[in-house]
């Protein structure tokens, strides 16, 4: 099949299941991690093992999803292939009928844990690169090798089939530098299914770091790489305002999204439902967002993040 045909058909059945009207839900698994990443916006979550959701917690509210109104499972972290029930976790949702996803840092994406992960049922996976050079790559994780890890995982889930797209942020310097086209170029001769561009938020490690947010120009430079049919551009809409995402940190907190630090109650302590109906009645979705992310929209900056601190615990009760 030829790259253009192919892309056209990735984002028509795009399109379609953005026009599904059920939510798509993400779960937090665990905020622990191999790396270190400067980027990270997990990195002010405190970590503790004892207070994640379990297995069973986690089966039980999987169970609870009304496919009327999920159409899919996003598995998050911290690093979710950390867990070493995230086959069993996987596999029920694709049981029940959701679209199954997950982002991972790469790092244990050998080709038996592709092979694993095919067999739960995983339609679609993630891997972050964060530079086209391997030196560059492990000093912003933080960690050595992550880089030909990385790489070695995608080809590797490629092999076993599984749709893999790259997880990219832009940032100031890559697109002036070219390195972002650097990445795409590389995903397409590896053959992934796409581009997950994240452009730079002021959030956990760059917290109130205003100088990292893209400007006009880049913003719009931006969407031209979306007109290629092969980015897709996170943030360029904002699916929870539109009621059509929320998350579940690996606390059972239940946040508008997972860059959204705020807690709207626990399915631990109420029914997720009753959670969710207050969550949406909340007046921060009442906020006229445009396209953008709320994290940098200048209104929703300052009537809610502006109430985060450096000491401030997160996520922050509403």
């Amino acid at each position: 099949m030829g790259f253009k045909i192919k892309h056209l058909l990735d984002w028509a059945r795009h399109f379609f299941y953005s026009c599904d009207p059920r939510a798509t839900v993400m779960i937090g698994v665990t905020y622990f991690c191999q790396c270190k990443c400067s980027h990270c916006a997990m990195a002010k979550y405190p970590k503790d093992k004892e207070r994640e959701l379990n297995r069973k917690e986690l089966l039980e509210i999987i169970n609870k999803f009304s496919k009327k109104k999920i159409k899919g499972v996003y598995f998050f972290g911290g690093e979710p292939l950390l867990r070493k029930d995230i086959f069993e976790l996987i596999d029920c949702a694709s049981k029940r009928g959701f679209k199954t996803m997950l982002d991972t840092n790469g790092y244990l994406l050998n080709r038996q844990m592709a092979r694993d992960l095919k067999k739960a049922g995983l339609e679609r996976i993630g891997v972050s690169i964060d530079s086209p050079y391997s030196k560059i790559h492990n000093s912003l994780r933080g960690i050595e090798n992550s880089f030909e890890k990385a790489i070695e995982g995608i080809k590797n889930c490629l092999a076993e089939k599984i749709y893999c797209y790259l997880s990219v942020y832009a940032t100031k310097e890559n697109l002036k530098n070219g390195d972002l086209k650097k990445i795409i170029s590389l995903g397409k001769k590896m053959g992934v299914g796409g581009i997950k561009i994240i452009p730079s938020l002021p959030l956990g490690k760059w917290q109130n770091a205003k100088e990292i947010e893209l400007n006009l120009q880049e913003k719009q430079l931006l969407r031209r790489f979306r007109q290629l049919g092969f980015i897709e551009l996170e943030n360029d809409w904002c699916p929870v305002f539109k009621k059509k995402l929320f998350y579940i940190s690996p606390y059972g907190e239940i946040q508008p999204c997972c860059y959204l630090p705020f807690n709207f109650g626990n399915v631990r302590k109420e029914p997720l439902e009753n959670i969710l109906r207050r969550m949406w009645k909340h007046p921060m979705f009442n906020m006229k967002i445009k396209k953008e992310c709320p994290v940098i929209n200048k209104d929703f900056q300052n009537k809610y993040l502006s109430k985060i601190t450096i000491s401030t615990k997160l996520p922050l009760d509403l």
